[in-house]
């Protein structure tokens, strides 16, 4: 849905790209910058509001989308993870409002015992500061986190 957001907002600017080309999977922000500055940006439209029109346009998507939802197993995991009586927590490089509203959506907003999103970090995924903030926060060395990832940027 990522991918549908981003076409609106060239859309909207009048850029015609081969989108795809440009970062695919890493932040919306990210991408849309890559591509302004190879394509140019003839609506001179701000690169914040460029990526704020793209969160909200995927925000819109999901909304209605019948195939939004969890992966299969994601509740089981969760339960297990309690039982040990590990801490669960997001890192996301989704900035904060958008990774909130998509947690709600999917009744996942109270599981978390600690948030981290993109725009509460300097550097986003792949950039590890992300992860290194959250080992820091709990006080705790790399190698004691295990991480479920699902975009290249954050396995790389």
């Amino acid at each position: 849905y990522w991918d549908i957001a981003l076409l609106d907002v060239l859309g909207r600017v009048g850029v015609v790209s081969e989108y795809s080309k440009y970062g695919s999977g890493a932040y919306i922000g990210e991408r849309l910058k890559l591509i302004i500055d190879r394509e140019g940006n003839p609506s001179q439209i701000p690169l914040a509001e460029l990526t704020k029109y793209a969160n909200d346009s995927f925000l819109k998507i999901i909304e209605t989308a019948e195939d939004f939802y969890l992966r299969d197993g994601f509740f089981e995991l969760v339960a297990k993870l309690r039982e040990l009586g590990k801490t669960i927590v997001l890192a996301t490089n989704t900035d904060k409002y958008v990774a909130e509203k998509m947690m709600v959506m999917l009744g996942i907003d109270k599981i978390f015992d600690y948030v981290v999103t993109g725009d509460m970090v300097s550097r986003r995924k792949p950039n590890p500061e992300i992860y290194n903030s959250i080992a820091k926060h709990f006080g705790v060395a790399n190698g004691q986190c295990l991480v479920f990832e699902d975009s290249m940027p954050g396995i790389e």
